[in-house]
């Protein structure tokens, strides 16, 4: 994404509806390990073999930078959440294009099939009039089902 395109989104408030399908479609998380100086305390207990660590306390500063980053990451989330699900909606609300083809077909709104009596019959004659030789009608089988091997049995 464009910067410009993420601060624009960034700045947008949501409406109380997007609000509203927020807090009841996502499910909260979270982090307890996030900016927790006990936690990191612990790890590096236990990476310095079990040597006594001291617990080092984050200052304002980077709090509020992680607040900062967390909230426009939590915010962009969301924004996708919406937007994913608004095409949802509009998926359910539009049939698919073969329930379209399908619909059209079984109430003939659509005449891209010919009636009955709209169809003109050759005259016997002409297939009578066709005279063909085996070599014309030979073809490649390997044109119509590629990746298959044919073997001719010419006994």
């Amino acid at each position: 994404m464009n910067n410009s395109l993420i601060e624009e989104a960034l700045s947008r408030p949501f409406t109380d509806e997007e609000l509203r399908e927020l807090s009841r479609r996502t499910k909260v998380k979270v982090k307890m390990n996030a900016m927790n100086c006990v936690w990191d305390a612990v790890l590096r207990y236990e990476k310095d073999n079990d040597r006594a660590v001291r617990v080092v306390y984050y200052s304002d500063q980077e709090l509020a930078e992680y607040k900062a980053k967390a909230a426009a990451a939590n915010k962009l989330q969301n924004i996708n959440r919406l937007d994913r699900w608004r095409r949802q909606r509009l998926e359910e609300d539009f049939p698919s294009i073969e329930e379209m083809i399908n619909e059209a077909l079984e109430d003939h709104s659509l005449d891209i099939w010919p009636r009955e009596e709209e169809v003109q019959q050759p005259d016997q004659g002409y297939f009578e009039d066709l005279q063909m030789n085996e070599e014309d009608m030979e073809f490649d089988l390997e044109f119509f089902v590629p990746n298959v091997r044919f073997h001719r049995n010419r006994g």
